[in-house]
């Protein structure tokens, strides 16, 4: 898997769909809700988006998993295993 750090400042919905490994349409989702910050540098409905490191860094840090799913902690992830 490929580090953000190795990836340039300003990515592409698709590069950051590649990153995240969630599809393209999830990530243009996320930019038209909010959710991910991103700049459109085209017309209101145009696919030119671009999205910073830092906000994908921001993104990752703060999202919450799915309604109805719980983050695992270090112990139940140790017992699934073992």
């Amino acid at each position: 898997m490929t580090r953000l750090d190795d990836l340039p400042d300003v990515l592409t919905p698709k590069q950051v769909a590649e990153y995240l490994q969630i599809s393209h349409d999830a990530v243009r989702a996320l930019l038209r809700s909010g959710r991910l910050r991103g700049v459109n540098a085209g017309a209101k409905q145009s696919k030119y988006w671009r999205i910073t490191k830092e906000a994908i860094r921001e993104f990752t840090s703060t999202t919450e998993p799915a309604q109805g799913m719980k983050k695992p902690n270090k112990s139940s992830v140790v017992k699934t295993y073992f």
